[in-house]
């Protein structure tokens, strides 16, 4: 059963980064965050232009992509903010 079908309250706070370069990734990605929303939880929702393998290959390199997940791991928790690098040092 696909994560949507099973998904019925709110859950623990989510990022989907989904692939821009898959015409049925980042809808999908974008369906489940929504039903996420709607019941209470969060899903934020990271198109980048990166096949499947890149997505995990390339987090944690200086990039845009890397940011962009540090940024949305900062507004979970401030307090951990300090285990990430400080904004604009990476």
């Amino acid at each position: 059963m696909p994560p949507y079908e099973q998904l019925h309250s709110a859950i623990v706070p989510f990022l989907a980064v989904c692939s821009s370069l898959r015409q049925d990734s980042c809808p999908q990605s974008q369906a489940f965050a929504r039903k996420a929303s709607s019941l209470g939880g969060r899903a934020d929702v990271l198109p980048e232009p990166l096949r499947h393998g890149d997505v995990n290959a390339q987090l944690g390199l200086p990039s845009d992509y890397t940011r962009a997940v540090e940024n949305v791991l900062r507004s979970l928790d401030p307090g951990a903010a300090h285990l990430l690098p400080r904004k604009g040092t990476e």
